[in-house]
């Protein structure tokens, strides 16, 4: 039975595991993606993409140091990605040297050399933003100080990095008290400029708060009270950390050929969708979307929209562990030929959509629709239509468990063996608690004819089965 692999998973050294029985000297190794990295990068955050190869042993640690001193280790490999995350603030050039630690007392390293720009200072070096970016070479940081910023930004051909203090503080009040208001107009809108970073701001009253066709990262800020949030025309890259309220069409939008890993969000009370992804005419490389581990709360239409266009597209969509509750509509919904306007038809759409561990709770209806959908090691409960709807063709629904529904199935194509039908005890933060019938109770892979999926990798969970639902329970 071969292996396949269609989805992000926390651990990475699982996708490059290999047997070593045959093997009394295990070689694992430990590879940075320098390519990932310009001549200079931004001051800030820094996202540092590894892969691992761990020849049959078994991660136990990761450790980073910089310039001869430990920075930080990561001992809780299931928290450990494919990414290590720094933060570089001076304008030098630091060595960062990445060690995996395996069983046996193994170890694996790989260092890189990076430059760090210069830092432009709003107010101090220049009175507005938008002149500091107009001054700014690759590389350079703008830095905001506190106060409000009555400002319309472009971003054009450059690579550079706008943040509060915040990035240097860590203090939150810092995000808070650095507001870029639009006015009514966009308030960031970023072409052709991958690699640039908004971090630590508010932004407020715009049409977007943030439309762009680049490959951005954007974490820690607090997008209130636009029409659209994130908007991405294009591009995509990394939206991590924010938080998304009070907009009145969608927190973020997914349009033309955008890939992006969206992790760790508060999305609440935006008035149409919490994100809503438009499968546009694509061919070429497979776009990754990943939706992952995001409280999505009170969404005026749906939770998740997804929109089919007629032709068959190059994407692939993992949305997984993430809580989706209090939905006006759909926690899922998948929608025909361009439409917009929720109807529950829940649409035959072909592209492969993975929704594995999340906890779907007070919806109006669940998840609908699917040709080509996965729905594996889900709570689904409380929902007051239907929670499951339309999973048809080439769709597997496995391994759930659904509690208090209007009606728990329809026209889906789920494995009644494996559905659990039993109140999931859920806390107010949707952790399932002592005695839960979700514990314990999912699978790590489902078999798609002579193919083995893996759904969860074995690093996530402590127990000998992952649990059902968005939280895990350590028992």
């Amino acid at each position: 039975m071969k292996l396949a692999y269609l989805i992000f998973i926390p651990l990475f050294v699982a996708l490059t595991s290999c047997d070593s029985s045959d093997d009394p000297d295990p070689e694992p190794s430990l590879v940075i993606l320098e390519d990932s990295f310009s001549e200079t990068e931004v001051a800030g955050e820094l996202r540092i993409p590894v892969t691992i190869a761990n020849d049959g042993l078994t991660l136990e640690k990761v450790s980073i140091i910089i310039d001869d001193n430990l920075n930080s280790e990561i001992t809780d490999v299931s928290k450990f990605d494919d990414q290590v995350t720094i933060n570089l603030l001076e304008q030098k050039q630091y060595e960062v040297e990445i060690t995996a630690m395996f069983s046996s007392d193994v170890t694996a390293t790989d260092s890189i050399m990076i430059n760090i720009g210069s830092t432009i200072n709003v107010p101090t070096d220049f009175n507005t933003i938008q002149a500091a970016i107009d001054s700014a070479m690759d590389g350079e940081l703008i830095l905001v100080e506190n106060g409000t910023y009555n400002e319309n930004i472009t971003i054009l051909n450059k690579r550079i990095g706008i943040a509060s203090k915040y990035s240097q503080t860590g203090d939150k009040n810092d995000i808070q008290n650095t507001i870029i208001d639009g006015q009514g107009e966009s308030v960031f809108t970023v072409t052709d400029s991958d690699g640039s970073k908004i971090v630590g701001l508010t932004i407020t009253n715009g049409e977007d708060a943030i439309s762009t066709n680049s490959k951005l990262y954007i974490s820690h800020n607090i997008i209130d009270s636009n029409i659209d949030g994130i908007d991405y025309e294009g591009g995509g890259g990394f939206a991590l950390n924010n938080t998304l309220t009070n907009n009145t069409d969608d927190a973020i939008d997914f349009d033309g050929s955008t890939a992006a890993l969206v992790k760790n969000n508060i999305l609440k009370d935006n008035l149409d969708d919490g994100i809503e992804i438009r499968l546009h005419e694509y061919a070429g490389d497979t776009l990754e979307i990943i939706i992952t581990e995001n409280s999505i709360i009170n969404s005026g239409e749906d939770g998740i929209q997804i929109i089919d266009y007629p032709d068959v597209s190059d994407r692939n969509i993992t949305i997984s562990r993430n809580i989706i509750a209090n939905t006006t509509m759909a926690a899922i919904g998948l929608m025909p030929d361009g439409i917009t306007i929720e109807d529950y038809q829940g649409a035959p759409i072909p592209e492969p959509i993975n929704i594995f561990n999340n906890t779907i709770v007070a919806n109006n209806y669940g998840i609908t629709g699917g040709a080509n959908l996965r729905a594996i090691n889900n709570i689904i409960s409380d929902t007051t239509n239907i929670a499951l709807k339309n999973q048809t063709a080439d769709s597997i629904v496995s391994h759930n468990l659904l509690w208090n529904n209007g009606t728990d199935v329809e026209n889906s194509n789920t494995q009644s063996d494996t559905l659990v039908t039993a109140d999931p005890i859920l806390s107010v933060e949707y952790v399932p608690g002592a005695g839960s019938p979700a514990i314990d109770a999912g699978t790590t892979t489902i078999t798609v004819g002579d193919d083995q999926i893996l759904v969860v990798g074995d690093a996530y969970f402590s127990d000998s089965t992952p649990d059902i639902g968005a939280k895990e329970v350590s028992e």
